[in-house]
């Protein structure tokens, strides 16, 4: 009974931490857009935007490269990184590097190269920090992976609020942000653990698969504000529709604090031939679609009320578009699931293809619709409504085969 409740609370140590994580994100958005006010808060939430792009298909892909690489032996590797981790910094720094710096002026309404170059920092940062949560996952030391989780947005809501109180201009937001990768320095020292299986078999090229898969899912989630801005709408929508997106994000952004140690029992449970039941699929699908729709509802009706004039937001969005904002990320944390359990299997092209699929949905719509709030949202709530059509359709066989050890 003691070891139980040992590991029970053992467990919730990560939630926790993903929870911290979610109210400093919170914190950090509402100091910094009060204290700049939403004209001069472009930048910083369009780098935040980035940031979080970058969290998705760097970081995500770091921690699975690791935990599957890792969790079965329970090693901690010499090496910093190696070349499966580098793959998606590569695949995300190249095209990022050509919109940032092309359409500095648009993105960022300014003329200063600080802020590429600030963009550019992203994908390094979330490199360090993605692939430290994915050690400490893969060593099984829920404390340390707990601690990163929530020391990296702890970081910036601190020196947010140093920075308000002295009336700091834009920049030094921007270097709170890249000061909260600090915490990826914080890393496992050795080995520990002594299980030994084979790890689960992967297909060639799993990590690209996986990265740029996480690039088309996480682009529908931060992307409206960046087509709004390349589209010339005015600064405080830009800003606003950032504001709020952001804050209903954070259930998002708290799943993904998750999927270290999700991932973690994931690969295990394959590598053991475990089999996902289709029982709990679907009831986990019936419980995400009751969610989204009480959540979205919920939303259209408090965020007019509470979120946007918590940001000095208030009259900017309707409620339609804090309605299809909430839908949107209920979705993408669906996705996320099934993305998880889907890379576990260690097939990389049938992902690639179903959420390419999705997000070539996501494209002919954005291209021929006008470019307003209301109708971007409703493009990537299809897009993504979308993918999760095509990751839950013929997943039956992937999931409950079971891998040669």
């Amino acid at each position: 009974e003691m070891h139980t409740r040992t590991l029970l609370s053992s467990e919730l140590w990560v939630p926790l931490a993903s929870v911290i994580a979610g109210l400093g994100a919170f914190g950090f958005i509402a100091i910094s857009s009060r204290s700049l006010g939403l004209d001069d808060y472009v930048p910083i939430g369009q780098l935040w935007s980035i940031w979080a792009l970058a969290f998705a298909v760097v970081s995500f892909t770091s921690q699975q490269t690791v935990v599957r690489g890792h969790v079965i032996r329970r090693e901690v590797p010499r090496s910093f990184v190696t070349g499966d981790e580098l793959l998606p910094l590569v695949l995300l720094s190249i095209p990022l590097a050509v919109v940032v710096f092309v359409w500095n002026e648009q993105i960022f309404r300014s003329g200063s190269y600080w802020w590429p170059f600030l963009a550019m920092a992203m994908p390094f940062g979330t490199l360090l920090s993605g692939t430290t949560r994915g050690l400490w996952a893969a060593s099984g030391r829920l404390a340390g992976l707990s601690f990163v989780i929530a020391g990296e947005n702890v970081i910036r809501v601190l020196g947010a609020a140093v920075l308000a109180a002295t009336g700091a201009p834009a920049p030094w937001f921007a270097a709170a942000i890249v000061a909260g990768f600090a915490i990826g320095f914080f890393r496992p020292s050795s080995s520990s653990g002594t299980r030994r299986w084979p790890s689960p078999p992967a297909e060639p090229g799993l990590a690209a698969a996986t990265a740029a898969t996480s690039l088309m899912a996480h682009a529908s989630q931060v992307g409206a504000p960046v087509l709004l801005a390349l589209h010339g709408a005015d600064a405080r929508e830009v800003s606003a529709l950032f504001a709020v997106l952001a804050i209903y994000r954070a259930p998002y952004q708290l799943a993904l604090g998750l999927v270290p140690r999700i991932a973690a029992m994931q690969v295990l449970a394959f590598a053991e031939g475990q089999q996902l039941r289709q029982a709990v699929r679907l009831r986990g699908l019936a419980g995400l679609a009751l969610v989204a729709m009480l959540g979205g509802f919920g939303a259209a009706i408090l965020g007019e009320l509470v979120v946007s004039p918590l940001f000095g937001a208030a009259g900017i969005l309707s409620d339609i578009d804090h309605l299809l904002g909430a839908v949107l990320v209920i979705l993408g944390i669906g996705n996320l699931g099934l993305t998880v359990l889907r890379v576990a299997t260690g097939r990389g092209l049938p992902l690639l293809v179903r959420r390419g699929t999705a997000a070539l949905v996501g494209v002919v719509l954005l291209a021929a619709i006008s470019h307003d709030i209301t109708t971007v949202l409703l493009a990537l709530v299809v897009m993504e409504g979308s993918a999760s059509l095509t990751l839950s359709l013929g997943a039956d066989n992937e999931w409950q085969a079971s891998p040669t050890t």
